[in-house]
């Protein structure tokens, strides 16, 4: 007969406890600490935030755990959208993020309402083997998918004649009420050439 004492360092027990307890939030904030992340924690709603930069500009990223393990990535831009742009520019990113495919791999991209902002999200869930490498390969397509369309969007916002007209086919098309091919064909040929102008 043992006594605990003989099996283990008193302590033990309530520190394995702990560590078998914690939630994916804790324990991918862990991991990150231990990595030297510089992040803002908001332990109470399971989030946290953190600057990312790329060779043209720094931006935030903000991550969100929603229920035990799904999280959602979020990066945001520091420069702003004007008020009176925000809703047309909105509407030509969700045309295409269905019309090209955008939406790939559970990202998006989109503008923030009510930060006047650009933002790319990318909704995952966290394993329970490898969480941490995961994560990584969740922010590298956030990031990445980031990276591309910043510009382009920030000049888009700049060209607000073209996402009108693009805006004023969705309308008509909207007022149909049924299928048109032609106005579809109209649409998605304006919406490609007004990309293709504003990577130029």
């Amino acid at each position: 007969m043992t006594g605990r004492g003989a099996e283990q360092p008193v302590g033990v027990n309530s520190q394995v406890r702990a560590r078998v307890e914690e939630s994916p939030f804790e324990s991918l904030t862990r991991e990150l600490f231990a990595r030297d992340w510089d992040m803002s924690l908001d332990r109470k709603n399971e989030a946290f935030i953190t600057a990312f930069e790329n060779e043209n500009e720094k931006w935030e990223l903000q991550v969100n755990f929603d229920d035990e393990a799904d999280y959602l990535v979020s990066s945001r831009s520091r420069w702003s959208i004007d008020k009176e742009e925000i809703g047309v520019v909105s509407q030509a990113l969700s045309r295409m993020n269905s019309e090209l495919m955008i939406d790939t791999f559970g990202s998006e991209i989109g503008v923030n309402e009510d930060l006047f902002c650009f933002e790319v999200k990318t909704r995952s869930e966290l394993p329970e083997k490898d969480a941490v490498k995961s994560f990584f390969n969740s922010v590298e397509e956030n990031t990445g998918l980031y990276g591309r369309w910043s510009d382009t969007v920030r000049e888009a916002s700049g060209n607000m004649e073209g996402l009108r007209e693009i805006k004023k086919l969705e309308d008509q098309l909207s007022a149909a009420g049924e299928q048109d091919r032609e106005l579809e064909n109209r649409l998605r040929v304006m919406s490609e050439a007004f990309i293709r102008r504003s990577d130029e």
